[in-house]
This record gives structure tokens, C-alpha cells and sequence, in this order.
């Protein structure tokens, strides 16, 4: 089969964007600020490899979810109808997310579901938001490289460095033979025209006014933030601790209940948000609940009433009448760290007890598929983290807690 000749109707890239498509490393690794043209990069490199391939080969984009694999897919649709190809070139097959193009296969794929990437021989590869993708996912992704010896773009914005991607780009930027690494940051974007300087500013400020600075570090400057994946930051948290625990009463309490090896801890903060009170233990059920009673009794409380935590949380707050629980999931356990997050960026919170700084000092987060995981390193606790965040939350916002109890009492955070 003869392949058909095409040119892209495109204007010149960028260096950087040049780079990516014209590179002769078997492992490309692009670590890159938000919207500076990989993709499109990444995408016309696949189209000119695909003639290199033979005929009925298979090329793949893998993303970690299928929002994220249509989005090339579906910029390569508008571009075949608005080319008005003919067939012999390119057709599209909505059915298998695949793309026809000059007699080979590309395939849009995700990495959700490690177990279904296995099988096939791939011949060209891109790995799109590869720090998002899982360990086992590019355990599998790159099993499918093997025969072939795919050479493979590996395009990631930055994230933090606990994640397999991070560690490639380190050595490809070493110098490992096979591999290239290229950064872009949005000096290169702007010099290259495909955004300005006064937009990146303006979201510069926007970043530093909602206390999340690191978050313009690693869009736009595409570097870890210096905390690496702590999402407090070392020196907010530095900033936040108070040289004694505070005497004023307890306005707010926050419980979680001990799992397994965990412990139950409370944490009482006064009416400025300063820690007045924290004690943590591991007991058996009958004592914990008598302590934590004897100890919030009516003052405002939230408490994790989270899997073993229910039945307690549910007996307690009938004896404790200003107690609440807070269900966590996925999702309200990341509105709760994003409020303690802005508290302790905007020194809000203030906290003695050396044992709860430790744990906000090793807490991490990182950026998965499926969003933001919040905890704690392997083998360690967050106890106390949790406890704080559920007595913050407490504190400042009132109506979450039975209004009758919030104007004469105060707010306490525990966890069990």
C-alpha cells in the first residue's frame, strides 16, 4: 500500500513545541506549564509517525480518564473535517475511539483501569498528564513497548514528585542515554505566542490572593512547589505556631474516632482560632465515649461519624448537644482540607502541641485521576490533622453546628 502525502496546514512551532515533535529520543519527557501547546505538539508528532508504522499498526494516546483522552481525540476529529480529508487519509470511528489515518490505527485510551491496557504491540506512544497515572498504569503501559520498542512522549504539568513520571524526568534530565527531557514554563508559552504576559500576571495575583501561591509555582511556572507534596507549606505552618497553648475557654471541638491503629484525638480551639486543647489516646470503645463526652458535653463539636465511627458519633450526640458529625468522602474530605489549607496559609489558626505541628509538617496530598488524596505518609498518622480541620471548620463556620448552642457556646474538633 502506497501512503498518501499530506502537509499540515499548521504555522511554525515553537522551539519547545518543535522539540517535541521533531525529537529522535526513543523516551521524550515534557514537564510543562498549563496550556503551552503540547498537546497540540504531541498530536501532530503522532500523525507524522504514523506513516513510519506498519500499515494497520496501532498508536496510542493514554490519559488517566476519558474527559482527558477526548480532549485530543476530539481536537483531531475538528481537524479531519475541517482538512475535508478523504478517506484514504483519515476517518474517524467514534465507536472504538480510534482514528484511521494514512492506513494505521490511533487509539485514544485511558489508564483508569490498568488491567485493560495489557495486550496489544503499540508502535508509537503518548502518555498524556503522566503524573496523574498510576504507578501500575505505566507498569502496563509500557509492557505494551516491548516488541515494538515504541519511541514514546511523555507529557505531565507538574504536580509534586511523588509520582513515577517525576522521577523519569529527573533522569532524562540527567542525561540518560535514550532519553530527553524538555520543560516549559510560561515564559516560553508567552514568547511563543500562545498566551500573553498580562494573563499570566493576572492569575499570578489571583493566586496570591486566595493564599495558594504554590499553585501558580506549579501551572505556570511548572515547578514542585518548595513544600514538595505538603499542602500546607513549612513555613505557613511555622507561621501558624504559637509559642503556648492559649487559656481561653473552648470554642470548638472536632473528633474522629480511632481506627485500628489510629488514635482518637480532640482538639479544642478558642474563639480566635488558637489551640486551647488537645489530648490523644488509644483505649477501648466504652472509654473512649465516656471521655469524649465527658469532655465536649455541650460545647459546638463536629466529630467524624465516618464507618466505625457512626455508631459512636450517633450515641454521642445525644448527650452532646452541640455535637455534629461530618461524614468523609472523597469529596468532603477535600472541602475540609481545602478550608483548613486556606485557614493556615492565612494564619487564621494558630496550634501548640508539638505531636499535631509533626503531623501537619509529614501530611501530603497528591494529584490522582480522579482529583486530590489528602493524608498521611505510609505508617503515619493524621490524627491530629483531622481533628483540626474538623474543629476549624467548627468554629468558622456556625451554621454547620445546631445554632441554638453557637451564640453562648464555643466550638471543638475531635478525632476518634
Amino acid at each position: 500500500m502506497q501512503t498518501p502525502q499530506f502537509t499540515f496546514p499548521f504555522p511554525p512551532p515553537y522551539p519547545k513545541q518543535a522539540r517535541i515533535i521533531e525529537s529522535d529520543a526513543r523516551y521524550l519527557l515534557c514537564e510543562a506549564a498549563t496550556k503551552t501547546g503540547k498537546t497540540t505538539a504531541a498530536t501532530v508528532w503522532l500523525l507524522r509517525e504514523a506513516p513510519k508504522v506498519p500499515v494497520g499498526g496501532n498508536l496510542w494516546w493514554v490519559a488517566p480518564s476519558v474527559t482527558q483522552a477526548d480532549i485530543p481525540y476530539s481536537r483531531l476529529q475538528t481537524w479531519i473535517r475541517e482538512w475535508h480529508l478523504p478517506d484514504d487519509i483519515a476517518s474517524i470511528e467514534l465507536s472504538k475511539s480510534r482514528i484511521t489515518w494514512m492506513g494505521r490505527y490511533i487509539w485514544f485510551k485511558t489508564a483508569d483501569n490498568p488491567d485493560t491496557i495489557y495486550g496489544d504491540d503499540v508502535w508509537r506512544m503518548v502518555v498524556d498528564e503522566a503524573s496523574r497515572i498510576s504507578d501500575k498504569a505505566w507498569g502496563a503501559i509500557r509492557s505494551v513497548l516491548t516488541h515494538t520498542k515504541a519511541p514514546t512522549r511523555i507529557l505531565m504539568n507538574m504536580t509534586n514528585r511523588h509520582n513515577w513520571a517525576y522521577k523519569l524526568c529527573r533522569l532524562a534530565e540527567a542525561g540518560e542515554p535514550g532519553y530527553e527531557y524538555i520543560h516549559i514554563d510560561w515564559r516560553d508559552a508567552v514568547a511563543g505566542g500562545v498566551y500573553t504576559e498580562k494573563e499570566v500576571m493576572d492569575a499570578k495575583r489571583a493566586f496570591e490572593a486566595a493564599g495558594t501561591p504554590e499553585e501558580f509555582t506549579k501551572l505556570f511556572e511548572c515547578l514542585p512547589p518548595p513544600d514538595g507534596g505538603n499542602p500546607f507549606g513549612q513555613d505557613a505552618i511555622a507561621r501558624c505556631t504559637i509559642p503556648a497553648r492559649s487559656t481561653k475557654p473552648v470554642a470548638a471541638f472536632g473528633v474522629d474516632v480511632a481506627k485500628s491503629v489510629d488514635y482518637t484525638w480532640i482538639i479544642g480551639l478558642d474563639e480566635d482560632g488558637n489551640e486551647c486543647f488537645s489530648e490523644r489516646w488509644q483505649t477501648d470503645w466504652n472509654d473512649t465515649f465516656s471521655r469524649i463526652r465527658s469532655i465536649v458535653g455541650d460545647t459546638p463539636c463536629m466529630i467524624d461519624s465516618t464507618g466505625v465511627g457512626d455508631p459512636i458519633a450517633e450515641e454521642l450526640c445525644r448527650y452532646c448537644n452541640g455535637m455534629e458529625g461530618y461524614k468523609i468522602s472523597k469529596r468532603t474530605k477535600q472541602l475540609l482540607m481545602e478550608h483548613i489549607r486556606a485557614e493556615i496559609h492565612n494564619a487564621r489558626i494558630g496550634f501548640f502541641d508539638p505531636r499535631l505541628i509533626r503531623e501537619l509538617q509529614q501530611f501530603e496530598y497528591e494529584e490522582t485521576a480522579s482529583g486530590t488524596r489528602y493524608g498521611a505518609p505510609k505508617g503515619l498518622h493524621d490524627d491530629g490533622v483531622m481533628a483540626l480541620a474538623l474543629a476549624a471548620y467548627c468554629l468558622h463556620n456556625p451554621e454547620m453546628v445546631r445554632v441554638d448552642f453557637w451564640a453562648s457556646k464555643g466550638v471543638i474538633g475531635v478525632d476518634v
